[in-house]
């Protein structure tokens, strides 16, 4: 029996991959059931884990494991091994969340980098030992060129939608919300030395080349 607290199996069943129907649990009797996530005794069920040390579980529904068993404990080791590692996989888990955010540009750009990083290896132990690299290094060439074709799009689609703070319509905007807050600290009642005070360090501050650099990162994205 595995050794399992009760903070363990909380820990297990708050992280179960998404789309979890059932668990594989060892009841107090010593019994194994596929019981529903809510429904798993946290004090006594001991969470069954494959080698790998992952949560097994179901996403059909039940009764597909018995019609369709696997050819052997191993077989169904990976197979559950695979279900686990899908379901936990940062992209799939980042395209459920909001299939056109930005974090889903990163993790394909990090798989193709460590794509890019495994061919190299093994571009390095056919030259190791007298074979011909070209097929490898032709892989390599493809999944570099779309990683530039992909940072390229990428960074027209940013020029595009950016904010250009050294445009006309920006400059307008500016001096309205300047103008805007002028008004409504005089309607509060500062004393017009003070809002003078104020606002000409804050011309100052907006003047410098660093805080122009720093808008331009934000307004570019790049923050």
């Amino acid at each position: 029996m595995q050794h399992q607290t009760k903070a363990d199996r909380i820990e297990l069943i708050a992280n179960l991959p998404d789309g979890t129907r059932r668990v594989k649990v060892l009841d107090i009797a010593g019994k194994e059931y596929y019981k529903k996530p809510e429904e798993v005794d946290l004090e006594n069920d001991v969470v069954q884990l494959n080698k790998y040390g992952e949560v097994i579980i179901m996403r059909g529904q039940p009764g597909l494991i018995n019609k369709l068993p696997s050819a052997s404990k191993q077989i169904e080791d990976v197979q559950n091994f695979r279900s686990s590692h899908v379901g936990n996989n940062k992209l799939v888990s980042s395209s459920k969340r909001g299939p056109e955010s930005d974090e889903i540009f990163n993790l394909i750009m990090k798989s193709l980098a460590q794509d890019v990083a495994s061919l190299e290896f093994e571009i390095h132990e056919h030259n190791r030992k007298g074979l011909d690299p070209s097929n490898v290094i032709s892989k390599k060439s493809k999944i570099s060129k779309a990683m530039a074709d992909a940072w390229i799009a990428r960074r027209r689609v940013s020029k595009e939608t950016s904010i250009d703070i050294e445009s006309e319509q920006f400059s307008k905007l500016f001096t309205l919300v300047i103008s805007t807050m002028k008004e409504a600290m005089e309607a509060a009642g500062t004393r017009k030395e003070h809002i003078e005070t104020i606002f000409n360090r804050f011309s100052a501050a907006v003047s410098k080349p660093a805080w122009k650099l720093e808008a331009k990162k934000i307004a570019e994205g790049d923050k």
